[in-house]
């Protein structure tokens, strides 16, 4: 392709980009890891309005104060340890990190690196492995801080919900699960989640089944994600059985339309970077053959 031709599709394409920039805020445009897609994701819910300000698991509402997302006090919600600290929204990834991340080479390295520190007597219960996984997960998380894929796939904003803050980090890295008949959701008042700390298991309610699976469907079919056979199931029996509600689909249009102006971002960025180099390659050594016949003498 000629400089000419190329020169014309990066004019359109700023052209394209400016209008895009009069239409929505540029930090839009910036959401390519973890921090920038939380910026991100709290003004898409900012601008989306009050219809959209409820936590993911319990469907509390929260306000925006002091910079950050705020839970009200309402019957929804009872915190599980009693405690005048106030609830704030933190962001939650639906697939969690040790999932997306597992199969990376930074991760595993890390992991191998864990158990070769862990004492010969190491307790195998599933509550002490609960613990470890979740220690092991931190320090993989960070080692994988300089992979790009790894960057991509924790800022995805389609796999970010607001989640209350405890629940967050009860939840953990705990796989969804289908809820025994007889169980009791009595751990967050009128919450319809629980979190059984002895099985690592997380039980959601009803009305956040049907996005959690599609999520976890979504992230499998992009990033090329094996689901377990229970995976498999429990997703697909959701998907199924739970409908996307209009609060999910306005929530995941604006997430997507953000999303995809992201990567149009990345792709222009590449294209100016490959314009570039083409308007300047670099000086070939030896160019002169007298020269080159120097060097081997």
């Amino acid at each position: 392709m000629a400089n000419k031709d190329l020169d014309k599709i990066l004019a359109r394409l700023a052209i394209y980009a400016l209008l895009c920039c009069l239409l929505s805020a540029s930090a839009f445009a910036k959401a390519r890891n973890f921090a920038n897609a939380k910026a991100t994701l709290k003004q898409i819910y900012l601008d989306l309005g009050q219809g959209a300000w409820e936590d993911f698991y319990c469907q509390a509402p929260f306000i925006p104060k002091d910079n950050r997302l705020e839970i009200l006090p309402s019957q929804k919600y009872t915190p599980r340890i009693s405690s005048k600290k106030v609830q704030y929204i933190e962001w939650e990834h639906i697939m969690p990190a040790h999932r997306f991340g597992g199969e990376l080479k930074c991760w595993q390295d890390n992991q191998n690196k864990n158990n070769k520190n862990l004492p010969k007597n190491a307790k195998s219960a599933k509550t002490s492995n609960s613990a470890k996984t979740t220690k092991s997960a931190q320090s993989s998380r960070k080692s994988c801080q300089k992979d790009a894929l790894f960057r991509q796939m924790e800022g995805d904003l389609r796999n970010l919900v607001p989640a209350i803050d405890e629940i967050n980090r009860d939840r953990r890295d705990f796989e969804y699960a289908i809820p025994p008949s007889e169980l009791e959701f009595s751990q967050y008042g009128a919450c319809r989640v629980y979190s059984d700390f002895a099985e690592a298991k997380f039980y959601p309610a009803e009305y956040s089944r049907g996005w959690i699976a599609r999520t976890y469907l979504y992230m499998s079919k992009k990033y090329g994600i094996k689901l377990t056979d229970d995976e498999e199931y429990i997703m697909h029996l959701w998907d199924k059985q739970y409908p996307p509600s209009k609060r999910e689909r306005a929530i995941r249009e604006a997430i997507e339309h953000k999303q995809k102006w992201e990567e149009t971002m990345q792709v222009l960025d590449e294209a100016k970077k490959l314009h570039r180099k083409s308007k300047n390659p670099r000086k070939k050594p030896y160019k002169n053959p007298r020269k080159l016949r120097n060097v081997f003498r």
